[in-house]
């Protein structure tokens, strides 16, 4: 199976793909009463994980997350609850790229059962500056769009940078990065 703007990666198995030359994607954050969509299209693929209210968190811990990459983290994963189903990202890193995996689980909220029914809904390995870069666009359009005020009003709780762990977000982005990965054009996109 080859997607347009992907070359088959056999490192990372069969139905893996990486991302080929340019940044081929973007990320949106859509609020609902409720809910929250992170929208990630990558190449031609666009892919959709959903999170409900029983895990607010869920943004902090993806800026975490890619705080944590941007640090050197090797590996790291973020969850999205959904009553009672849910996803994970995972996420592997090597060489300036990750290794993205998102599997969907129906029942969260029991660990011993959550492999028996899993579902691989994407996986490949992308650039960690451009899966960065995006990520930081994305932010910066929900507080364009939203602000913090409108983000509690619509998620029901305070936007992570007012919270030590998203706040320790963009504390990062003066931080080492691994080699290849561009300051500047991360700390514009901050801004």
């Amino acid at each position: 199976m080859k997607a347009q703007g992907y070359e088959h990666d056999m490192d990372v198995g069969a139905g893996a793909y990486e991302v080929s030359q340019g940044p081929g994607q973007s990320m949106q954050w859509r609020l609902g009463a409720g809910w929250a969509d992170w929208l990630w299209t990558v190449g031609d693929v666009e892919l959709k994980v959903e999170a409900s209210y029983v895990g607010p968190e869920v943004l902090a811990a993806f800026m975490n997350a890619v705080r944590d990459l941007l640090a050197g983290c090797r590996a790291t994963f973020v969850t999205f609850f959904d009553e009672p189903s849910g996803a994970r990202i995972f996420f592997n890193q090597s060489d300036c790229k990750i290794f993205v995996q998102i599997v969907s689980f129906s029942h969260l909220n029991e660990p011993q059962t959550w492999w028996l029914d899993a579902k691989l809904l994407w996986a490949g390995r992308v650039s960690t500056e451009d899966f960065a870069n995006a990520f930081m666009a994305m932010v910066g359009e929900l507080l364009t769009q939203h602000g913090t005020a409108g983000y509690r009003k619509e998620w029901g709780h305070e936007f992570p940078a007012t919270e030590q762990g998203g706040c320790k977000f963009r504390d990062r982005v003066d931080r080492p990065r691994p080699a290849g990965f561009d300051v500047a054009t991360a700390q514009a996109r901050d801004r």
